[in-house]
């Protein structure tokens, strides 16, 4: 459901919990409050906008606080060409607040006066309210935020230029200096842990790899295919390698996202909550669970591109050493009948054949080894793939 079938449904339960007859919910815009909903009878009056200063709502919003009327008839902040004979006119206008900031406001209009019991009922629904607007109005930013990372991925020419283009979206949306994303890969049965991208620019060196058991916090992420949140990174174990940037960046959290392919972890993105920021809330590590998994798209078409580059190079690789293997059976024969003819002494262009057969066999030789070369460094590249 998104945010107007929420919406609505909050007015309808709330004139269903507080038998009231009408029910509208406004939120701000620029100066004026601005009509979201209005649910029950008598809603042709009804204003789309109506002023924040010298109005009930408008006081809602300013004060932050429940304004109970139990009479609007006798209220000079109330307009009287809302008035509906005989209808409703007991007012509880109810702010909207998630952590001091103001969502809406909800009027809620009934014959009877509101007891300080339903005011305090208003109050829990208020906050029940509030935590389920923010995580919808959080859902659809987090939402733009991975799209604002597809398009921008779509301008890149490189995995490189794609993989620093989400850190800094990633940094930018969260509002983190520290992001990074490292890449893993096993080396002579050996786990390590690189750094693909990270910002800010110039303070990480990219490609630089290390064995990923240097790295406990990382390894904890990969190990459990889980995300790993270090609340308390100065005194926790799995980064004690880290405790001189932890205190010179003043970190206060360390999340770790594990990058998962398959049934494989193949990277992890490490974000920082730094200074004023104490960590990362639910909807934050859902964001950044999202994005793994573009990076795990990316991590993994790179990889299987630079397998099919590989797979093509060594059976080229394969075919220069095996003409190469060919050509030096005729080359060595031409060259020893050569050397007899030269020491007999009786052909005239024996030397002159020698060299030249000499020199065919050095070029053979070397192409030989120069595709075994190619032949090593195509394992080496299969064994990252690992």
């Amino acid at each position: 459901m998104g945010f107007e079938g929420t919406i609505q449904e909050m007015a309808d339960q709330l004139i269903e919990d507080f038998e009231a007859e009408r029910c509208t919910i406004r939120s701000k815009h620029k100066s004026r409050l601005k009509l979201v909903v209005a649910r029950g009878v008598n809603l042709e009056t009804r204003r789309d906008e109506i002023e924040i200063t010298g109005t009930i709502a408008g006081d809602a919003l300013l004060t932050g606080k429940i304004q109970n009327v139990p009479d609007i008839t006798k209220d000079e902040r109330y307009d009287p060409s809302y008035v509906v004979h005989n209808g409703a006119k007991a007012l509880m206008a109810i702010p909207i607040l998630f952590e001091g900031q103001f969502l809406c406001v909800a009027q809620i209009y009934r014959k009877d006066f509101f007891s300080d019991k339903d005011r305090s009922f208003a109050k829990t629904l208020a906050r029940h309210m509030a935590f389920t607007l923010r995580h919808i109005e959080i859902s659809k930013l987090n939402r733009q935020a991975t799209l604002d990372i597809f398009v921008a991925i779509l301008g890149c020419e490189t995995f490189q230029e794609a993989f620093m283009c989400i850190v800094k979206e990633v940094s930018e949306h969260l509002e983190i200096p520290r992001c990074l994303i490292y890449r893993i890969q096993t080396r002579n049965r050996v786990r390590w842990c690189e750094i693909v991208a990270g910002v800010p620019q110039g303070e990480h060196e990219i490609g630089l790899s290390d064995p990923l058991s240097k790295h406990p916090d990382i390894e904890a992420a990969t190990e459990g295919k889980q995300t790993v949140e270090i609340n308390e990174p100065l005194g926790d174990e799995r980064t004690k390698h880290l405790r001189p940037i932890i205190e010179n960046k003043q970190i206060n959290s360390i999340l770790e996202v594990p990058i998962v392919s398959g049934k494989e972890a193949i990277g992890v993105i490490v974000l920082d909550a730094t200074q004023e920021k104490e960590g990362f809330s639910s909807e934050e590590k859902s964001f950044c669970y999202d994005v793994s998994r573009i990076v795990g798209c990316l991590l993994d078409h790179e990889r299987k591109r630079l397998g099919g580059i590989a797979d093509k190079l060594i059976n080229s690789s394969s075919s220069l050493g095996l003409f190469a293997k060919r050509l030096m059976i005729p080359l060595t024969t031409m060259y020893e009948l050569a050397e007899e003819c030269e020491a007999l002494k009786n052909c005239a262009n024996a030397q002159k054949i020698t060299e030249t057969t000499g020199k065919l066999l050095a070029l053979a030789a070397r192409l030989q080894q120069e595709a075994e070369n190619i032949d090593h460094s195509y394992f080496k590249i299969r064994e990252t793939q690992l």
